[in-house]
């Protein structure tokens, strides 16, 4: 099958999204700069998580939120981003958060 003539929008959420990295990073930027929701959503978004390490492709230490996953760095810091998956690609988009908080 040639999945290059699927329309992305036939699978929801995970392929609904064209982008360039340029515009995920305003977005990820805005969204931890507190610019595209309240303080407490982000918050509810980032603490109300649970634990999903060692499921799918998440490492130990892995935790879902609401809408964003949190996977630790080697570092000792903390990738927050969301993924999406099409037959025929795979795709993650996240950042740290700016204000370092895990």
């Amino acid at each position: 099958m040639d999945v290059t003539e699927l329309p992305g929008y036939e699978f929801g959420a995970s392929g609904g999204l064209v982008s360039t990295p340029e515009d995920l990073n305003a977005f990820w930027d805005g969204l931890f700069g507190g610019r595209l929701l309240p303080g407490r959503a982000l918050r509810l978004m980032t603490r109300d998580t649970t634990d999903i390490g060692g499921r799918d492709v998440y490492p130990a230490g892995s935790r879902y939120g609401y809408g964003v996953a949190s996977v630790p760095l080697s570092c000792g810091g903390v990738y927050w981003g969301h993924g999406g998956d099409l037959p025929g690609g795979s795709v993650g988009a996240g950042a740290p958060r700016a204000d370092g908080a895990p």
